[in-house]
């Protein structure tokens, strides 16, 4: 055995009997194995938007979703303090401003910003839906009533909804891109204002409109009903996808 590891072991010998080097306490010894590392968990995924488009009150069950969905991903349908409402009557102030947005969705310009002169009386100049009634009333979709009102906060009747459809159909050529299907006349089409008659049937004709089915077949378009904010989300979400797929912009 080498001499030098001899004397080494002879020297710690003589250091552990002296005690200058502790010896380990056998009382405290645990014959357990070491617990396992801890795992870390990973981070949770970031949440999602809530379906809907951060709206509460619309849920993937209702047979409107589908239109809600198309409307808040091309930003024409947006929320009102985290809901949707859609069971409310939606004004004449958000109906064009709806249109509006679906309009500049497909491509088409409404000038943000500016303070124009309207004919209305009954409007202010800070509402956030000027821009979009200066657009409409400039292309004729909007001309205000025999009082020079636009009436912005008033529901909007389904006869007065199909009236500015058709004209921004007719405003912009669209009615060439969109598929035609002839319909037998709404089973309440002598409740149909005059001036509203040919618009409802063209919308009608080109399904847009598809009235309220009481029996196979027949089918009532109640002209003078307030028209509901998913209704009006139905509506511009099927006209922006008929567009979209015909000619993909205005």
């Amino acid at each position: 055995m080498d001499i030098g590891y001899r004397l080494a072991s002879l020297c710690l010998a003589f250091t552990v009997a002296a005690g200058l080097v502790p010896l380990p306490d056998p009382s405290g010894w645990d014959p357990s194995p070491p617990p396992p590392p801890a795992v870390t968990s990973p981070e949770p995924p970031p949440a999602l938007l809530p379906i809907g488009g951060g709206m509460e009150d619309v849920a993937p069950t209702d047979w409107f979703f589908p239109a809600i969905r198309v409307g808040v991903r091309h930003g024409f349908v947006t929320p009102i303090e985290g809901r949707f409402e859609p069971q409310r009557a939606i004004t004449r102030a958000e109906f064009i401003t709806m249109l509006g947005r679906m309009h500049t969705a497909l491509g088409g310009v409404v000038r943000i910003g500016r303070v124009p002169e309207l004919p209305f009386t009954d409007i202010t100049s800070a509402a956030e839906y000027i821009p979009y009634l200066a657009w409409a009333t400039e292309i004729e979709i909007i001309r205000g009533d025999a009082e020079q009102r636009f009436r912005p906060g008033y529901p909007i009747t389904r006869e007065e909804l199909a009236v500015l459809l058709a004209r921004y159909i007719e405003a912009y050529d669209i009615d060439d891109q969109l598929d035609v299907e002839e319909h037998d006349p709404y089973a309440d089409w002598f409740d149909i204002a005059d001036w509203a008659y040919d618009a409802v049937h063209m919308l009608r004709d080109l399904n847009l409109l598809q009235g309220r089915q009481t029996e196979p077949g027949v089918y009532f378009f109640h002209p003078a009903e307030h028209v509901l904010r998913l209704e009006s989300a139905v509506v511009l979400a099927r006209l922006f996808e008929e567009v979209f797929e015909g000619r993909g912009t205005i």
